[in-house]
C-alpha cells in the first residue's frame, strides 16, 4: 500500500511540475537546470548524511574517481540526463507542454523497439499487439505537434538506460 501511495504522490508531483516551470519561465532554461542540479546535489548530501551513509558515499566516490570507465560513464549519463531536462524545461517554457509530455508516452515504445533491434529481445504476439495499439494511440495525438521534442527526449532517456545497463558495476554494489 505504501508503494501505491508513493507512486500516486510521485505522479501528482510530476503532473504539477510543468506549472512550476511556467512560473519561472522568465528565467533562462539553462539557469533553471543549473539550480536544479546544484540543489539536488545539496539535498542528496544532506540525505546521505542523515541516513548515515556518508562513509559508503565517500568510498563509492573514490571508486568512481579511480575507475576511468565508470567515471566516463557517469559523466556521459549526467550529460544525457541534463540535456533531457534542459529540453524539457525549454519545451514547457516555450508552450510545448504537450510535445514534451508525449515523450513519456513514446519512451516505452522506443525502448521496446530499440530493445528488439539492439538487444535482440523477442516479443510475444500480445506484446506486439500492445505495441501496435499504443503506437496507434500515440500517433493519433502526434499529427500537428513537435514530434522531434518528444523523440529527442526519448533517445536521451534510452541512452541513459542503455548505458546504465551496460556500465561496469563497482564491486557489484553502487549507490547510484
Amino acid at each position: 500500500m505504501k508503494g501505491i501511495l508513493y507512486g500516486v504522490f510521485a505522479y501528482v508531483l510530476w503532473g504539477i511540475l510543468p506549472i512550476y516551470w511556467k512560473l519561472v519561465q522568465d528565467i533562462a532554461p539553462f539557469e533553471i537546470l543549473t539550480h536544479r542540479i546544484m540543489w539536488s546535489f545539496v539535498t542528496l548530501l544532506i540525505f546521505i548524511f542523515l541516513i548515515r551513509k556518508g562513509t559508503e558515499f565517500k568510498e563509492t566516490w573514490k571508486q568512481v574517481i579511480g575507475n576511468k570507465k565508470v567515471l566516463f560513464s557517469m559523466i556521459l549519463v549526467s550529460l544525457l540526463i541534463s540535456t533531457n531536462w534542459l529540453l524539457y524545461i525549454w519545451a514547457v517554457n516555450s508552450n510545448h507542454i504537450l510535445d514534451a509530455s508525449l515523450g513519456y508516452y513514446i519512451n516505452p515504445l522506443v525502448s521496446i523497439i530499440l530493445g528488439v533491434i539492439v538487444l535482440k529481445e523477442k516479443l510475444s504476439f500480445w506484446q506486439i499487439f500492445s505495441v501496435c495499439l499504443a503506437t496507434i494511440g500515440v500517433g493519433g495525438v502526434f499529427n500537428d505537434h513537435f514530434w522531434y521534442i518528444a523523440n529527442h527526449r526519448d533517445l536521451f532517456i534510452f541512452n541513459v538506460c542503455f548505458l546504465r545497463t551496460f556500465k561496469e558495476n563497482i564491486k557489484n554494489r553502487s549507490i547510484f
